[in-house]
């Protein structure tokens, strides 16, 4: 199911995932040596999300355009097809942001327990 969303998602998805995977990588980092700066890991979360957004809007873009080579009747079911897969992008910019919070809040308590033990 989820291989099926990412194929969907078309190319969009492999910037994300890109940029997700390096954000998560950085976050990671920044959890074990809290009491270092983030570095480009603010600029890498941005880029994820931007990713995302620019995957769906090609999505929607492709999606448009190929409803307007078909009949009127049909041209309301590509485009309920193609908008859902467009959102796997945003979906997955989603899913990496989620983790990034989750793993940004553990940062924000190891930092607040190295410094005030120390």
């Amino acid at each position: 199911m989820l291989l099926d969303a990412f194929r969907a998602g078309g190319w969009g998805m492999y910037p994300t995932a890109l940029f997700g995977t390096i954000s998560l990588a950085l976050m990671i980092d920044a959890v074990r040596r809290p009491q270092r700066p983030t570095g480009a890991l603010p600029s890498m979360i941005v880029a994820t999300a931007l990713a995302g957004l620019l995957g769906f809007f090609a999505g929607i873009i492709a999606t448009f355009g190929t409803a307007s080579g078909f009949p009127v009747d049909d041209q309301f079911r590509i485009m309920m097809i193609g908008v859902a897969e467009s959102l796997s992008n945003i979906t997955l910019a989603l899913v990496f942001g989620v983790f990034l919070a989750l793993l940004s809040a553990a940062r924000g308590w190891r930092r607040r327990a190295t410094f005030s033990d120390g």
